[in-house]
């Protein structure tokens, strides 16, 4: 009887480590320099769309930039909510260092933000990608 629960319990830890591991390895795509997402679907013009953002991809699946059309799917937006969407396809902790570069300690990387602005400083368009 002991085996059985012996058993059972290696089993359980297994599954459990292998969905933590998983879990982990799932929060980083379709963010730069990591794989794009299995269930995302190329569009006709090369893109995968997640959310707003319009993902490129290397030969080996692997996002290089990402592309907000702000202006496309709504309104122009204001630069701190454009900083949310950033995060999302770079890290949590992405913060401004200047002009157009922008930081995450984290994984101790740059990233580059090109933004188009209205005249009232509304970001209509932007597109991020690692690097200075």
């Amino acid at each position: 009887m002991k085996k059985i629960y012996l058993f059972f319990a290696v089993l359980f830890m297994g599954v459990g480590l292998a969905a933590c591991g998983s879990s982990s390895q799932n929060a980083n795509e379709n963010r730069i320099g990591y794989k794009v997402s299995s269930s995302l679907k190329e569009d006709k013009n090369g893109f995968y769309r997640s959310g707003q953002a319009l993902l490129s991809v290397n030969d080996k699946k692997k996002v290089v930039s990402a592309t907000f059309p702000f202006k496309k799917d709504s309104s122009a937006i204001a630069e701190d909510s454009a900083l949310d969407y950033y995060r999302k396809v770079t890290q949590p902790d992405l913060k401004h260092v200047s002009g157009s570069v922008y930081y995450s300690k984290k994984v101790q990387k740059y990233y580059h933000v090109d933004a188009e602005q209205q005249s009232d400083g509304r970001i209509v368009r932007a597109s991020v990608y690692a690097g200075k």
